[in-house]
């Protein structure tokens, strides 16, 4: 078992490491799943979430990056530390 160390980070996308999408003619960089598998971004085109494009899932809007192929897009967990939004109580007097 390889030992973990916590790193904190100051922006999530630090920690990107992992291409998710990847281009039919050279599929060789994806792997979202340690298996070599990736999204191919002919097919995300096709159905309407290419590059630059939005999309939607339970009342959520998403805006895709315009440049998103061959690119680190995600992190693998390896127990790096990511910030997250204080949220703070709302208050009748504010």
């Amino acid at each position: 078992m390889t030992a973990v160390t916590a790193v904190a980070l100051h922006d999530l996308t630090q920690a990107f490491d992992n291409i998710a999408v990847s281009d039919d003619s050279n599929p060789q960089p994806g792997d979202v799943d340690g298996a070599r598998s990736s999204f191919f971004a002919e097919g995300l085109a096709a159905a309407g979430a290419g590059a630059g494009g939005r999309v939607g899932s339970d009342g959520l809007t998403f805006n895709l990056p315009t440049d998103f192929v061959g690119t680190e897009d995600n992190a693998l967990a390896h127990g790096q530390l990511a910030p997250r939004p204080v949220m703070r109580p709302a208050s009748a007097f504010s």
